[in-house]
């Protein structure tokens, strides 16, 4: 596991501060400022990371992704397949590089 970024440590000193001054549970302050990954976060997290796949799958679409990465605007369902497998494998690169 990395160690916590200055940032996100500056972040919760911040938030804990926050809760302390106001008399408020820091747990369910960092909670609700998404800094504690619970079930239930890491399950509202994979909802939103697939709803973003599908939503860009859908606005590129088939053919568009076909003709990049086969050069042509059609062909088989394997074709499509491997297409969407590449332009899958491009977002998950342009993700990682944008943290």
């Amino acid at each position: 596991m990395k160690p916590v970024d200055a940032k996100t440590r500056e972040t919760i000193d911040k938030i804990l501060a926050y809760a302390k001054r106001n008399n408020l549970d820091e747990i369910d302050a960092l909670n609700k400022a998404r800094l504690i990954h619970t079930p239930a976060l890491r399950k509202e997290e994979a909802i939103e990371l697939l709803t973003d796949v599908y939503r860009r799958l859908e606005a590129q679409g088939a053919a568009r992704i076909l003709k990049h990465f086969t050069e042509k605007g059609s062909g088989t369902p394997d074709d499509m397949y491997r297409a969407t497998l590449e332009w899958l494998e491009l977002v998950i690169h342009n993700k990682e590089k944008e943290q």
